[in-house]
């Protein structure tokens, strides 16, 4: 097996899990997906000028850019091998309150 996975391929593999007979994947859907597995594992970001690998910091998933970077995010095979199994519907549940926190305040449209 490959050492690291797309972090977007990881989040498709961990949707159909929870969401087996769905056969269209929700953007937005998959999108949480993929954060709540970030909250899991070791997420890493691929350079797009040198190449290089390096770990992404708590401070960058409260910053916004998640979304946006998720084709540069990868995660390690092993970690998502162990992870994948137990990935329900239930821990989600469970993890919302600290995946808000990581979300950071979001701005009030009326503010």
């Amino acid at each position: 097996m490959r050492p690291l996975v797309p972090l977007r391929e990881a989040a498709a593999l961990a949707f159909e899990r929870l969401f087996p007979d769905q056969a269209e994947r929700d953007p937005k859907l998959l999108g949480i997906v993929a954060f709540a597995l970030s909250a899991l594992v070791t997420v890493y970001r691929r350079d797009v000028r040198s190449g290089d690998l390096c770990e992404v910091a708590e401070a960058e998933f409260t910053a916004g850019e998640f979304a946006h970077a998720i084709d540069f995010l990868f995660i390690p095979a092993q970690q998502l091998e162990r992870e994948l199994p137990g990935f329900q519907l239930r821990p989600l549940e469970a993890a919302r309150p600290s995946l808000s926190l990581r979300q950071g305040r979001r701005p009030n449209p009326s503010d």
